[in-house]
């Protein structure tokens, strides 16, 4: 039996999502072949202009194809003319693809290490990424809001109707308008996704459902051994404010938000355990949120390769 066909990969295609890679191997495809065949006997199906097609349909249509295995049997010359047809047929379907269904250069927004950001998309949807992150969007996004992910955000999605899919790594989540955060650093080996309001349904390879979250729920995934747990949670999501205040915490517990916030690695001396900090950040890079409580306390902090060091001022 066959690897069922993802829809999900005819949605990346049609969004420009696809590594170059990729998108070879999916138009070489034998079920491509099917699917431009199908296309050339049904011209009425080609001359709808700009409408896409319906993923899970030609997904459903292909695996009927493949599976019926009905034996096609031709004289000499009606192979010739099939032969004919066939090529005609991917040369119409690749004109279809590239002019009624152009793909475009796709935006990239990052947030540097140190940095974090809130952007907002095309549909009104707000991203808050911190140091380290990146999404990519294709300029239909509005159609088909598609998103390339890695690292660590916070996702507000608009309601308009459409789907919302964001591809990060092995996992698609899919939702319609909710918040959420998502973990999907490339050096870590879990995957988090963590509801705070709504619904999102998570799949894995080959258009698998592996979960359907509510808020309040944790999603984890393990790259390594492709297994994913689910677990009621205290949603931590602190470091996702635009503005971020503390009032009397420890080193401790706002090293550990900071990290998440700007991406980078902070270590702190041992007798800095027992002050307190009340400061708030808005815009603020890494650097000036500890330049900020050095001057609040006597403390100062070093920059390594990968990583910074709090420590009581000499």
């Amino acid at each position: 039996m066959k690897k069922k066909l993802s829809p999900y990969l005819f949605a990346r295609f049609y969004s420009g999502l696809l590594s170059p890679g990729k998108e070879k191997e999916l138009l070489s495809s034998h079920e491509v072949d099917q699917m431009m065949q199908q296309q050339w006997e049904n011209p009425e199906e080609m001359k709808t202009g700009a409408k896409l097609p319906d993923f899970d349909r030609i997904s459903e249509n292909i695996q009927h194809q493949i599976s019926a295995k009905k034996p096609f049997y031709l004289h000499k010359f009606t192979k010739i003319a099939a032969a004919m047809l066939l090529l005609i047929g991917i040369a119409s379907a690749w004109l279809f693809f590239n002019n009624s269904l152009q793909k475009t250069d796709g935006t990239t927004v990052t947030a540097q290490a140190g940095n974090s950001m809130e952007y907002t998309l095309p549909d009104g949807s707000k991203v808050f990424l911190t140091g380290n992150s990146s999404i990519t969007y294709q300029k239909n996004f509005s159609d088909f809001r598609n998103i390339e992910f890695q690292g660590l955000a916070f996702f507000e999605v608009a309601k308009t109707g459409n789907p919302f899919r964001i591809f990060a790594g092995e996992t698609t989540i899919e939702v319609t308008g909710t918040s959420f955060s998502v973990d999907a650093r490339e050096e870590k080996q879990i995957t988090v996704v963590e509801l705070v309001e709504g619904s999102v349904t998570i799949t894995g390879t080959g258009n698998k459902t592996l979960t359907n979250l509510v808020a309040g729920q944790k999603f984890s995934f393990n790259k390594n051994s492709k297994e994913f747990n689910v677990v009621n949670t205290s949603i931590q999501t602190g470091w996702s404010q635009p503005k971020l205040a503390f009032s009397n915490a420890s080193v401790r517990e706002i090293t550990a938000i900071l990290e998440q916030r700007f991406g980078q690695d902070i270590d702190y001396s041992p007798q800095l355990e027992s002050m307190r900090f009340t400061f708030s950040i808005s815009n603020e890079t890494l650097e000036q949120t500890l330049l900020l409580m050095s001057g609040i306390a006597p403390v100062s902090f070093q920059k390594n390769k990968n990583s910074y060091l709090i420590q009581a001022a000499e």
